[in-house]
């Protein structure tokens, strides 16, 4: 089945608080573009090159904090250090953690995004 077709990436969808400052947070901290916001909130979608976030809002505090408590992805990088660089410079207001490698080979630093989801960037160690 694999020598049929090529998956080119995969995109997880978030439910937050606010789609328009989740879309915020990822362009000012993560360096994502925004590629689309509702008009009505409903929707939203940040990218990074050629992969890419999207945003819902939360159907209710429950959802919300199931985002805070069970959501986390992982963005595979080249030139991690580089990338955490530019993180650092944005004073993101959540918690973050630095570059460090990890014993089974990945070098990764992690940020937790305003609704608490948890972003992992690492590379190959």
């Amino acid at each position: 089945m694999s020598d049929s077709f090529q998956v080119f990436g995969i995109s997880p969808i978030v439910a937050v608080a606010d789609v328009r400052s989740a879309v915020d947070f990822y362009v000012k901290h993560l360096g994502f573009r925004e590629l689309f916001v509702a008009e009505d909130g409903s929707y939203g979608v940040a990218g990074l090159q050629n992969q890419s976030v999207h945003f819902v809002p939360a159907a209710d505090n429950e959802a919300l904090a199931s985002t805070a408590k069970h959501c986390s992805f992982r963005i595979r990088v080249e030139h991690l250090d580089a990338f955490w660089k530019q993180v650092e410079l944005t004073h993101p207001p959540t918690r973050t953690r630095r570059p460090e490698t990890i014993p089974w080979g990945i070098r990764e630093f992690h940020i937790l995004d305003k609704d608490g989801a948890l972003v992992i960037v690492g590379e190959s160690a």
